[in-house]
């Protein structure tokens, strides 16, 4: 019944609606009529002031109706345009648990997703977490996702996905860059979107370890964890990051990868329609490609072009300060190199600011002990006694000792540490030191030599994270095979600050221990830390909001990339 009686009064609302819009529309007709009458009993002069005075009307309404819109917008970044980067090299693992080069770990950080990543100051900032707890005890953390994630193929990001990409980087068969990280974490799924980490101990920097980006469960779950490294995923994956896969082709002669937004991301979705890399076989080959209108940016330049693309009126460069420095590493198994002095004589006779000069064209920054001071590490001072570049007493030094002392020094195959190892050979040489140079790629190089511990010195990359955990390079129990106490160095007092600085929250605390622990490695020498490279990148000037980064990884620099933009279009005030 009450149905009824609504409908009998909506269409006697539409009757009566229908009669007033036909009596308007009759009024305006009839206007308009009268005005075409009046129009005809003007003279020719008259109708010319008429057409005037309405086409200066009609012209002050459009200027008043632009001067409205601008007055109550303003510019702004607008979706469009293309980046095109020029990389040396290709990939062949785009899968964050696999990605070993810098073509593979660019991509990587553009398709996949983790938890956090960072911004251009190297802080933490949530990427796919919503929000999270920390417990009283330190040794719970409870993660929420956003519940408006989801995989480029449209499929929900669960809890499941971070699982099952856990127990990938858990599993004892796992060799991969995140081997370890998640040591001795227990995962705990409480929801679809809920998830619990419990730690056995306290762990200060554990939020920074999660950056990893996170694997489709429901791609990958039944492909065991030996074959995956095989699997055509690995070219063309599919990730929850702030850029898809569109195309890729690596069969051709002109090799390319082309990447589209994805509008779903919920916290980085870019404004640039896609990127595109291009790779070269070498970088004059992509520098032409610049230069000829091929690409509109540099991905990786190498430090002795930097002055040549300075040059390039319409290139931005940009610098990417990283959390890495070379090393050269003493084996305290040596009985020459167990002898604190001989290791004093060594330090002072590497000549550094040649190194930088000769090796990376001066950019980069001497570096003095384990913790980076341009990085503002915690713990690090300059309140130290350090060991100055010194022939003369290097060599004084040697020549007490009265013995012939011959090192091995292996070095990985690389342009950079190979450049770096002769020069070391030559300067040890002038103080009586006789260096054996053995070169090994990056597999046999672990293989053959590191795990074993086959070598008098290492000169090798290390790399912190930004919340700096020393503990795997120099805690006593990180000696071994697989391990990453390259010096085998041993000290109780280091053991302790390591421990004590890892598991206390504490900034004020952790600061004290840290650093005592620097001061302690520069006065026993286990090794001379050398420099702190200073990377580049150039991108064409009709990119903006591109800016200089401190970084973790040097392929850190895509986490800003939802900051970079073509298009300008214009948005409300």
């Amino acid at each position: 019944m009450d149905f009824r009686k609504t409908k009998i009064f909506l269409s006697f609302k539409l009757r009566r609606i229908s009669k007033v819009l036909n009596f308007v529309f009759s009024r305006i007709e009839r206007f308009f009529q009268k005005l075409k009458g009046a129009y005809k009993l003007l003279s020719i002069w008259e109708k010319r002031i008429v057409v005037f005075l309405f086409l200066v009307f009609a012209v002050g309404l459009v200027f008043l109706v632009r001067d409205t819109y601008f007055e109550n917008t303003k510019t702004a970044p607008a979706i469009g345009g293309n980046v095109l980067f020029a990389e040396v090299g290709e990939p062949k693992l785009i899968n964050p648990l696999f990605a070993k080069s810098g073509q593979d770990k660019d991509i990587v950080n553009l398709v996949f997703s983790g938890l956090f990543c960072r911004n251009e100051k190297r802080e933490l900032v949530p990427d796919l977490a919503k929000k999270w707890e920390i417990s009283e005890d330190k040794k719970t953390y409870t993660f929420y996702l956003s519940p408006t994630a989801v995989w480029h193929d449209g499929v929900p990001v669960t809890v499941d996905d971070l699982i099952f990409t856990a127990s990938l980087i858990s599993d004892s068969n796992y060799s991969g860059p995140l081997r370890g990280l998640l040591e001795n974490v227990i995962l705990e799924k409480v929801d679809d979107n809920t998830l619990k980490f419990i730690l056995q101990e306290p762990y200060a920097p554990f939020l920074s370890s999660l950056t990893f980006g996170i694997l489709p469960s429901h791609i990958l779950s039944n492909i065991p964890l030996e074959e995956m490294e095989k699997n055509e995923f690995n070219l063309s994956p599919i990730g929850a990051g702030p850029y898809k896969i569109k195309e890729t082709n690596l069969t051709n002669r002109k090799k390319q990868i082309i990447l589209e937004r994805n509008p779903e991301h919920p916290r980085r979705s870019p404004l640039v329609s896609e990127i595109t890399f291009k790779f070269y076989d070498d970088f004059e080959k992509a520098l032409k490609a610049y230069n000829i209108g091929e690409v509109s940016a540099l991905a990786d330049i190498p430090h002795n072009f930097i002055g040549q693309v300075q040059q390039i009126k319409d290139l931005n460069l940009y610098k990417l300060t990283p959390s890495s420095y070379m090393v050269l590493f003493f084996n305290l198994e040596n009985k020459a190199l167990k002898d604190k002095s001989v290791r004093g004589a060594v330090a002072a006779g590497i000549n550094k600011d040649e190194i930088i000069k000769e090796v990376i064209s001066g950019q980069g920054e001497e570096v003095i002990g384990p913790l980076l001071p341009d990085f503002d590490f915690l713990g690090y001072t300059e309140q130290v006694k350090k060991i100055e570049y010194n022939p003369e007493a290097a060599k004084a030094a040697i020549e007490k000792k009265k013995v012939s002392l011959v090192f091995d020094l292996v070095v990985v195959e690389d342009e950079d540490s190979l450049k770096i190892a002769e020069l070391i050979k030559s300067q040890l040489t002038e103080i009586g030191i006789e260096i054996n140079i053995i070169f090994a790629d990056t597999l046999s190089i672990q293989t053959d030599y590191i795990f074993p511990r086959k070598y008098d010195l290492l000169l090798f990359g290390e790399n912190l994270s930004a919340d700096p955990d020393p503990y795997p390079f120099w805690h006593s129990s990180q000696i071994g095979t697989g391990k990453l106490n390259f010096s085998g160095f041993e000290n109780d007092e280091i053991d302790t600050l390591l421990e004590e600085a890892r598991t206390n929250d504490d900034w004020a605390f952790r600061k004290e221990r840290y650093e005592k622990f620097h001061k302690i490695i520069i006065e026993e020498i286990p090794a001379v830390f050398l420099f702190s490279p200073i990377d580049f990148f150039a991108v064409n000037n009709s990119v903006k909001d591109i800016k200089d980064a401190k970084v973790v990884t040097y392929s850190d620099k895509f986490y800003q990339i939802h900051n970079w933009y073509i298009k300008i279009g214009r948005e409300k005030k």
